[in-house]
């Protein structure tokens, strides 16, 4: 009977221990999932809240992949990677708003105020817009995209995606090539670099 006994104890001991190392850990990672809300990262930034400079790129990057369903619009809107509810403009300054996660689209004029001006475009880094911004850059006048790595930084070339026009591009640039514009105010407006305030 002990013998009996003794093995019934340690079968239990076996099975415990097995259903214990099927369980999830509280440390593991969520997995990344599509939700009903059509969410496409389970690690997603909150909406104008703080932003790795890896999901600025990602956000980028889904609008990049989609660029076929996405026409150039000042008007016209697309939706924002981690909602399909929520929306951003189709142009130039509503890409860039919706890869920094803003809460809605901004204007070329009116972005520089969610950045930290650069005092050089050499020191660009991932996930920095840079561009015609501020005052007097409505409309043609200014334009924006999102940097992503330099290609040549001493020859001045970077990687960078924009949307000027259709499609969305993802390419190199070169800075001496990124002409000034007359702006709206009659002023000559040139490029300048910004890192948003809530960047990480």
């Amino acid at each position: 009977m002990r013998k009996q006994i003794v093995g019934l104890a340690a079968a239990a001991s076996i099975g415990g221990a097995a259903l214990i190392a099927g369980a999830p850990t509280g440390n593991a990672a969520p997995a990344s999932h599509t939700s009903d809300t059509g969410q496409v990262s389970a690690a997603a930034s909150s909406r104008g809240g703080k932003i790795s400079r890896a999901e600025v790129i990602s956000r980028a990057k889904y609008w990049y992949t989609h660029r076929g369903s996405i026409k150039y619009s000042g008007t016209g809107t697309y939706r924002d990677p981690d909602s399909k509810s929520h929306k951003y403009r189709r142009d130039c300054s509503g890409f860039v708003s919706m890869a920094l996660h803003l809460k809605s689209a901004q204007s070329t004029i009116g972005l520089p105020s969610y950045g930290n001006k650069l005092k050089s475009r050499k020191s660009m880094k991932k996930g920095d817009y840079t561009g015609i911004l501020g005052s007097g850059t409505g409309g043609a006048a200014g334009h924006v995209r999102i940097f992503e790595k330099w290609s040549s930084k001493s020859a001045g070339t970077y990687w960078a995606y924009d949307f000027g026009s259709t499609p969305v591009k993802h390419k190199v640039y070169k800075l001496s090539t990124d002409k000034s514009r007359r702006g709206t105010d009659g002023k000559t407006h040139g490029w300048t670099a910004y890192r948003y305030k809530k960047i990480s």
